[in-house]
């Protein structure tokens, strides 16, 4: 029983007779309420949070690991991304993303350069990103932020092949954002279609 100091004692009515209740059924009672409270923290600390900015730092990466995995994205503060879900769905029907924990994290930052082999628009092409690696038990999520954008993968570690049944891939765009979108009507295509303003919503 819980007590508290300074708390009045209830007064018992005479005229309302305390209901018995026999010993299996408290016993029983006290096991479930202890099972419920010790599955409550347990639950409660599988909803993480993890944050990564870009090296610019105007570019937030935000990956919430729960029931389910989403990564959110903001800009100077503004949320061009709300809440996205995504998963793998591996054969013998598992889903890696789903009720997943992670049981260690990893970061670090990139400042590099790369010089083309083939002609590009520039000669050096910069590389810079940060870098969060989320272990899980047998595949990790590896997210990275650039200046530009954002980007994410699984590393598998399931032997020498797996199969893929399907991918979930979600890009929740926040509010009345608009993209130049080309549409081309052939299969064949030099991507130089006229590109115009569309709403994604």
């Amino acid at each position: 029983s819980v007590s508290y100091a300074g708390a009045p004692s209830p007064r018992r009515t005479p005229s309302r007779s305390a209901v018995p209740m026999s010993g299996s059924r408290l016993a029983s009672s006290l096991v479930l309420l202890a099972s419920l409270v010790a599955l409550w923290p347990a639950r409660a600390q599988q909803a993480r949070q993890y944050r990564l900015q870009s090296p610019d730092g105007a570019t937030e990466l935000t990956v919430d690991v729960g029931d389910r995995v989403t990564y959110s994205v903001t800009r100077r503060g503004a949320r061009i991304l709300a809440p996205s879900p995504i998963s793998l769905t591996l054969d013998a029907r598992r889903t890696i993303g789903v009720g997943s924990r992670v049981r260690s994290e990893s970061r670090r930052e990139v400042r590099d350069s790369v010089r083309p082999v083939a002609p590009v628009k520039r000669a050096v092409v910069s590389d810079r990103f940060n870098e969060l690696r989320l272990r899980f038990s047998d595949h990790d999520l590896e997210l990275r932020a650039y200046d530009e954008g954002v980007a994410y993968r699984w590393v598998l570690a399931v032997g020498d092949s797996v199969t893929v049944r399907a991918e979930q891939a979600t890009f929740a765009v926040a509010g009345q954002a608009e993209a130049l979108v080309g549409v081309d009507t052939t299969f064949m295509t030099h991507y130089e279609p006229v590109f115009r303003r569309v709403r994604l919503d």
